[in-house]
């Protein structure tokens, strides 16, 4: 397989006829969710190109999502070069990273990059006049809940709730007072982050986005985190190579 990286933030499409996604409106599911959108990657990751297709996309596969189904990018961000390795930001950074994201960042699903990517207007122009949601859906402007660990992690860690698990540590608690900054409350579906001794952040639909929340143990078992686990990430006192992405 030819190894390539992208230029640019790139979106990972989870489906072959990716143009259909960008017919008039976004596309969304009757939960309201964006259709299509598995991640956006981080440029300079690093990509296989799995089977190239008649139109300008491209099967992929890459360690920076490990799925079994297949997986899609466009082939204008695609490039032979700049691929790099990818760190992950010391636990003071990170969590400095976290508290910079502010409540009220939109919830999108499939997002991991807050700013979006405003090229998507033009790689794909609209047909129709799209109102401001309308427009920050179309370039991704938001985080899902997984994707605002992601980005605080800028890109050097794994991305769904189901793959969470491999960043850290399980730890057992008996009182929330054993929980520290940037533990993960985590359940099969969802992720919340501990940002302080009395507040936990997370981006989720029933809010609309990111928003924060008294840390409480009523809070911890609400339906929501159900059967949830305590995962504490890897984080060290300084910037660390990431080996998930050999």
């Amino acid at each position: 397989m030819k190894e390539v990286t992208n230029s640019d933030f790139t979106p990972l499409y989870g489906q072959k006829n990716v143009l259909s996604l960008y017919h008039e409106y976004p596309q969304k599911n009757a939960k309201g969710l964006l259709e299509g959108i598995e991640m956006v990657l981080y440029p300079g990751s690093k990509i296989e190109v799995v089977k190239e297709t008649p139109d300008r996309f491209v099967q992929i596969k890459t360690p920076h999502y490990k799925v079994a189904h297949p997986v899609y990018v466009d082939r204008r961000y695609v490039s032979v070069s700049g691929k790099r390795d990818f760190f992950l930001p010391s636990y003071e950074k990170a969590l400095d990273n976290l508290k910079r994201i502010p409540d009220g960042v939109r919830y999108i699903y499939g997002a991991n990059y807050q700013p979006g990517i405003p090229r998507l207007l033009e790689d794909f122009p609209p047909s129709v006049s799209l109102d401001e949601e309308q427009r920050k859906d179309w370039i991704l402007e938001g985080l899902d809940c997984s994707g605002l660990f992601f980005q605080i992690c800028e890109g050097a860690t794994l991305r769904n709730c189901s793959m969470l698990d491999q960043v850290g540590e399980k730890i057992e608690i008996t009182d929330i007072k054993q929980l520290r900054p940037l533990d993960l409350v985590l359940t099969s579906s969802h992720v919340a982050i501990v940002e302080s001794s009395n507040v936990i952040v997370e981006s989720a639909l029933r809010f609309q986005g990111v928003k924060r929340s008294q840390l409480t143990q009523e809070f911890l078992h609400s339906e929501v985190f159900k059967g949830f686990r305590i995962i504490r990430p890897f984080f060290k006192n300084v910037d660390v190579f990431c080996d998930f992405f050999l």
